[in-house]
């Protein structure tokens, strides 16, 4: 595909400016974060759950106000005990508006643990008041409630997608309007680079005075293996690209400079004078290794065009 449209891919910078891999959401959240972000109400709330899958993986982590990034240290999610179901409670002492809420799937662990089907219920009402299905992947996803005076709120978890053993949330959000996409962009900005100083490097970004412009991204499917021999990338999936991305006011652009169609890209690197590309591709392979196995399938085929080979454009 080589469309700008937003999926659910991972973006990695050939020439390992890593921290402009999320350039494009921290753009389109400037005006957002110069406006401020919108209270967390859940900060406030008394939190119960189903259960947890220990002292480290308590509810009380998921109401912090902070999203922890991946792979981050134990004891930044809640977690059930080995089930595929649960609940999540959030109580005031006096009541508040609610609109909205917000669920960010488990960020530690290196499996994507996400619950699927939820019902939500308010004020302890026998009927839902809402009903639907997470998507399996991470980062906010909505959940919208008829806006109201809420004392307490229930998130039933009824499901979750396949190969989650322990699942559970990085964060649930509570806010009293609905979040525009900016707001939510804004939200997976660190708090730390809440500030005018970051405000105004970004603006200089946009305006080219650091030296560059445009930025080489690999486009691939998210790569979720923690092990020391992850450059290997087992676990076969096609799709993605190599693509420019011009940062601006309103979110930045993307081009399509190759498309990788049925191949994945490993990595790329970009010539001194931006000229050339040479870039690793392999067109096959086992597909979605185990990331917490050690019996990987790393590049080793008898058919050549199911190992990485390097190319140059």
């Amino acid at each position: 595909m080589c469309g700008s449209e937003k999926l659910c891919w991972s973006y990695a910078p050939a020439f390992r400016l890593l921290a402009l891999v999320s350039v494009a959401c921290v753009m389109h959240a400037r005006t957002a974060v110069a406006g401020g972000i919108p209270k967390n109400l859940a900060v406030g709330a008394k939190v119960t759950a189903s259960s947890q899958y220990s002292e480290a993986y308590s509810a009380a982590q998921a109401i912090d106000d902070s999203v922890p990034s991946e792979y981050h240290a134990a004891g930044s999610d809640w977690a059930v005990l080995g089930t595929q179901d649960g609940w999540f409670d959030l109580e005031w002492e006096q009541p508040v508006e609610v609109a909205q809420l917000v669920y960010y799937a488990r960020a530690t662990s290196p499996l994507l643990e996400v619950f699927k089907d939820y019902v939500v219920y308010v004020n302890g009402e026998p009927e839902p008041a809402v009903r639907g299905t997470l998507e399996h992947r991470r980062g906010p996803q909505r959940i919208t409630i008829p806006k109201q005076p809420v004392r307490r709120v229930r998130i039933e978890f009824l499901s979750s997608h396949p190969g989650a053993l322990n699942p559970g949330a990085a964060e649930i959000a509570a806010y009293s309007a609905r979040l525009s996409d900016a707001e939510l962009d804004a939200l997976s900005i660190p708090p730390d680079e809440r500030t005018l100083e970051s405000i105004a490097l970004r603006q200089r970004l946009n305006k080219g005075e650091f030296g560059f412009r445009d930025i080489l991204l690999v486009r691939r499917q998210p790569l979720d293996i923690s092990h020391v021999y992850v450059y290997h990338v087992e676990g076969y999936r096609p799709g993605g690209g190599l693509y420019v991305f011009t940062p601006d006011e309103e979110g930045g652009q993307l081009k399509c400079l190759f498309d990788a169609g049925q191949g994945m890209i490993t990595t790329a690197d970009l010539s001194y004078d931006g000229s050339e590309i040479v870039f690793a591709l392999r067109r096959g392979g086992h597909v979605a290794s185990n990331p917490m196995a050690h019996i990987e399938d790393i590049s080793r085929y008898d058919d050549e065009t199911w190992n990485y080979q390097i190319f140059r454009i």
